[in-house]
């Protein structure tokens, strides 16, 4: 008997813990979008060296505002990013995020265009996450159009299903 109610109580935290409605595409897309968010700021808040060396090859920073902008950039990132993660502060990060994304196209964009050799330093010093502009273009492009449509998806929960 008491084996009985042991294992139904194991049950019951189990399945309490678990709640297999987390794991729906928006909520997986969420977290993906605030992980690589907080990965990206934490990997930069590492070194602001680097960090200041990337923001000042892309040439529209002022260099007095250079290593202040590299010291909070990270903080910029890991707040939304952790933000993403929880559904009751999802709604304001995840708008924040595309914008951020945006912001870092729109550099990325405008130093293609003035013929610089940039590093966009996404991933702050960690070379083999870093990549080529087009390449982190189409990864921003994929981060915003994620956020939008999570955030429509909390907006309206009812998206879709009809």
């Amino acid at each position: 008997m008491l084996s009985y109610h042991l294992q139904r109580a194991n049950d019951q935290m189990f399945t309490n813990n678990i709640n297999v409605q987390s794991f729906r595409p928006a909520n997986c897309a969420r977290w993906l979008v605030g992980l690589i968010f907080f990965f990206g700021g934490a990997l930069k808040f590492t070194n602001p060296v680097a960090t200041a060396s990337s923001i000042e090859g892309f040439g529209i920073v002022p260099t007095p505002l250079v290593f202040p902008l590299a010291m909070w950039l990270p903080f910029l990132e890991m707040v939304p990013g952790g933000a993403c993660l929880f559904k009751a502060t999802a709604r304001p990060a995840l708008l924040l995020v595309a914008l951020l994304a945006a912001i870092f196209m729109a550099a990325i964009v405008q130093a293609m265009m003035r013929g610089l050799e940039v590093n966009c330093g996404c991933f702050g010093n960690v070379e083999w996450l870093n990549a080529p502009p087009s390449i982190a273009l189409f990864r921003n492009s994929l981060l915003i159009l994620l956020s939008v449509c999570v955030y429509s998806k909390l907006v309206n929960p009812h998206l879709g299903h009809g």
